[in-house]
């Protein structure tokens, strides 16, 4: 999606898509948020489609990707533009979200760590909640990576700080995003795929994880 038409399909979403409630402090009337169930719906997609992507190889009758053509590549032909749109759109209405009520803020102090990491400039640094939706927006690229891990993905710290030892082999999908700044410098940004969409989609500050 190129950029203007990603900043006009941004501003659709704010105006007509987006599901709003009054937003109030005290009695004063402050604004708008977008509707809870709008950005778990979104979420839950999401990652309903990364999940789903680790198991599709199976259904192939020879081994995936070197394989002739399949039922199943008419049925996938649109997933990487339907997960790319959704994930702009939830990026979209997370960042709007946390503009009135400073949700992701809230996110940022249960994930202390990030939701990834961003390389820029010949550094890297840890990528918080806010800056992960905000190079979302602003990519040139999106893709997916099935990666896995030993820990568990959303329970590893809990688990840490009880002095339990859990491991297992767990789905942890990683997004990464490219694009350019304003002054030409190539940047890339690796996101823990299951961790940013829970955090932007839930009330993730709420649960007991550190």
């Amino acid at each position: 999606m190129s950029t203007s038409l990603r900043w006009l399909w941004h501003s659709d979403c704010l105006t007509r898509l987006c599901r709003v409630r009054p937003y109030f402090r005290g009695n004063d009337f402050v604004g708008h948020f977008i509707s809870d169930d709008r950005l778990l719906r979104l979420g839950h997609q999401l990652l309903c489609a990364l999940f789903a992507a680790y198991d599709f190889p199976d259904l192939y009758r020879e081994k995936y990707p070197h394989h002739d053509p399949d039922p199943l590549d008419d049925l996938r032909s649109l997933e990487d533009s339907d997960f790319s749109e959704n994930l702009v759109m939830l990026s979209a209405l997370a960042r709007a979200n946390d503009d009135e009520r400073e949700t992701l803020s809230a996110v940022e102090k249960a994930l202390p760590n990030g939701v990834g990491t961003l390389e820029e400039n010949g550094s890297t640094k840890p990528l918080t909640p806010r800056a992960a939706c905000n190079k979302i927006i602003h990519a040139e690229t999106i893709k997916y990576e099935l990666d896995w891990s030993e820990e568990h993905p959303i329970w590893n710290r809990f688990y840490k700080r009880e002095g339990a030892e859990v491991r297992g082999k767990y789905k942890n999908p990683r997004i990464t995003v490219t694009g350019t700044t304003q002054s030409g410098r190539e940047w890339k940004a690796e996101i823990n795929a299951i961790n940013f969409l829970l955090g932007v989609s839930t009330e993730f500050w709420n649960w007991n994880l550190a």
